[in-house]
């Protein structure tokens, strides 16, 4: 994630014609802002909730509602009044929950302040013509000062240089590798981040290695937990290749018994799935193609 863009999740009616015209003419207008853009379409199954709209929400920085009418109202003094979209503003309510930053638009006949509205405080900016919303968005993205260039999010990725040489405690050559972990939102420190390995299995073979989970060591530290401040990096202990035995790539971890991470020997390849936990960020994974041979120059870790 070299270049992260903030995603921003549009909630919006998705009737054929001009709703779901309107709709797609925001997320243009966003990418043209540099954002990612997800319009959210209405689905029929919960196995589509979970699995398309709810991990979507999960996985953005903002959210835009529009909602746009749907039957007019029967009660008096609500003439020319229409309720708005139902499906919309349960999106909002998801969004709401998840601590999303929410920008609103509503047309001018929906009745204010219906569903979910009353009890947010959201400064929802009124429209009359959909035609206008595309730049109407823009606008307001601008004014609120909403930035693309970031993710609620921790990226993963091979530490350059890719590997150092250097001598333990008691004196033994080893080459380390370690996976760079880079905190890539703009604003927020990730707290009590910690590391472990997930899976282990070789590369010619289909089934898992076995392995106890046992978090693994951050580089320079002697600390369980790190924190990565905003914008910055740290490197978490991929493992280590002893120069007295090539074939060998050892895990170094705050266990002292090696039944629970067993190092892995060569020759071969092997694919490592490690995973960086935080108190408030996503889980975040990476897969590894770890390779030893009969000397250090074969020793290296790839990412798949």
């Amino acid at each position: 994630m070299m270049n992260p863009k903030a995603k921003v999740f549009i909630s919006c009616g998705q009737r054929p014609g001009v709703e779901l015209k309107t709709a797609n003419a925001v997320a243009d207008r966003l990418e043209k802002l540099g954002f990612e853009a997800y319009v959210a379409l209405e689905q029929q199954s919960l196995k589509g909730l979970k699995e398309n709209i709810f991990e979507e929400l999960e996985s953005s920085e903002y959210f835009v509602f529009i909602d746009f009418p749907r039957e007019q109202l029967r009660e008096e003094g609500m003439e020319g009044v229409s309720r708005g979209s139902l499906f919309a503003n349960q999106e909002l309510a998801l969004a709401s929950y998840l601590d999303l930053d929410v920008m609103a638009f509503q047309q001018e006949d929906v009745k204010k302040e219906d569903g979910i509205m009353r009890f947010l405080q959201v400064n929802c900016v009124p429209f009359s013509n959909a035609a206008e919303l595309p730049e109407l968005v823009a606008e307001r993205v601008k004014k609120m000062g909403w930035r693309s260039d970031w993710k609620n999010a921790l990226a993963l990725s091979i530490s350059r240089p890719p590997f150092t040489d250097a001598a333990d405690q008691s004196g033994v050559n080893n080459r380390f590798f370690h996976v760079e972990v880079t905190n890539v939102h703009h604003r927020k420190p990730a707290l009590f981040c910690t590391a472990y390995v997930e899976s282990i299995s070789k590369s010619d073979t289909q089934g898992p290695m076995a392995h106890r989970m046992v978090e693994l060591k951050w580089a320079g530290s002697s600390e369980q937990f790190a924190v990565v401040p905003p914008r910055m990096s740290r490197q978490v202990d991929a493992g280590f290749v002893p120069h007295a035995a090539p074939h060998v790539f050892a895990f170094n971890t705050f266990s002292t018994s090696t039944q629970y991470m067993p190092p892995l020997v060569g020759p071969g390849s092997f694919d490592v799935t490690y995973v960086v936990v935080s108190q408030n960020f996503p889980l975040a994974r990476t897969a590894l193609k770890v390779t030893v041979g009969a000397g250090i120059p074969a020793a290296r870790v790839e990412m798949m």
